[in-house]
């Protein structure tokens, strides 16, 4: 794919590591619409935990789109960060209607969650509640008000209904 110019190298330099990235050319943008709406569909079928599986945080970058509700983002312009496991960060940038997700930490998020990998993916799938991820060592920091919209942006597919009744805090 390198060598057909849809997806570029990207070294990154997070806390004194180097980690190479590759992200998607303009002429790899095209595969970004179809490749987004397999996500959507493999993501109803995706167990809430790794099941010692790996895990890498850059893997959320299409996720992360491919959960976006764009219906949900007008006139907002903020960003989000995702810590797991000192890997990466991950960053959701929303600017009026538009979304995108991206390698490496957000300028000024309005929204910061740090945790392990298994309490993230519990806690982004409705598996577990906030206060249950914090209590593992989650970290969810930001205005209540951010987080509500960061909430609307990114929806739970099928959320659990527990944690429809318990909320985010």
């Amino acid at each position: 794919m390198e060598t057909d110019s849809l997806v570029r190298r990207k070294l990154l330099t997070p806390a004194g590591q180097s980690v190479v990235v590759y992200e998607l050319t303009e002429l790899g943008m095209g595969l970004a619409a179809p490749l987004i709406e397999l996500a959507r569909w493999g993501m109803r079928t995706l167990p809430p935990t790794r099941a010692n599986r790996t895990f890498r945080s850059q893997w959320l970058v299409l996720a992360l789109n491919a959960r976006f509700d764009p219906g949900a983002a007008t006139g907002i312009h903020e960003s989000y960060e995702f810590r797991i496991d000192g890997d990466v960060p991950v960053r959701f940038e929303v600017t009026d209607g538009n979304g995108i997700a991206g390698i490496g930490a957000a300028d000024d998020p309005a929204v910061v969650i740090s945790a392990d990998a298994d309490t993230f993916l519990e806690l982004t799938s409705g598996a577990i509640t906030p206060g249950e991820a914090a209590a593992r060592g989650a970290s969810i920091e930001g205005s209540p008000a951010a987080i509500g919209r960061m909430r609307a942006l990114l929806p739970i597919p099928a959320a659990s209904a527990r944690l429809a009744r318990t909320g985010w805090g």
